[in-house]
């Protein structure tokens, strides 16, 4: 998952090329997008979803939030046999939310199902975060399938996940139940495996 930021880095730079370099050495075989603009004036109008599209070769699914022509979007190296763009709680809010639902044909006749979204992102903005994930668990209930909810909001992610996780290159490195750790002691945990990844290259180095 990427949040785009309307394709401009930290600086202040519009540079979709540098965003389509991050995403290629990352080798993603599915990528959610937030932020996503099909020619807002503030980025020159520019129709970021298709272009990068283009430059990756992965098809996309759009899901306009705000307006026509900003919100969600899924790219994907694998068909997508079905899709459904859903709104999202509140009706009133200055930029609307919603998320885009697909099935992925991924092979071995399992599809994936495939949740991407963008929550309300106030600090003060909890009780609306809170209605958004309920709309999708109730969309979801009766499905039969667990949620891999991925997420950079850490202290949600603890608060609603049964079990949260670190992966590292398609492993979990580390894993705790709900309530077991706070955001700090998690955020700790990370920091480790991170330490100790870079401890081992450089014995492999030696």
């Amino acid at each position: 998952t990427y949040n785009l930021h309307n394709g401009f880095d930290p600086t202040g730079h519009l540079g979709l090329e540098a965003i389509a370099q991050v995403i290629e050495a990352q080798q993603p075989d599915i990528i959610a997008l937030q932020e996503v603009s099909r020619g807002w004036a503030m980025n020159g109008s520019l129709d970021m979803l298709y272009w990068l599209s283009q430059r990756l070769e992965m098809p996309y699914i759009f899901d306009p939030t705000a307006d026509p022509i900003w919100g969600n979007a899924l790219l994907s190296r694998y068909p997508i046999l079905e899709s459904e763009l859903v709104s999202l709680p509140t009706d009133d809010l200055p930029l609307k939310r919603g998320f885009i639902w697909a099935r992925v044909d991924v092979g071995a006749g399992q599809p994936l199902d495939v949740i991407a979204t963008h929550f309300h992102h106030p600090p003060d903005g909890s009780p609306i975060r809170v209605m958004e994930v309920q709309a999708i668990l109730d969309y979801w209930r009766g499905n039969g399938r667990t949620i891999l909810m991925i997420t950079h909001d850490l202290t949600h992610g603890l608060n609603l996940c049964d079990r949260t996780v670190i992966l590292s290159r398609g492993k979990i490195v580390a894993e705790v139940e709900k309530g077991q750790v706070t955001p700090s002691e998690f955020l700790a945990l990370y920091t480790e495996h991170t330490r100790n990844r870079k401890q081992s290259k450089v014995q492999v180095g030696k």
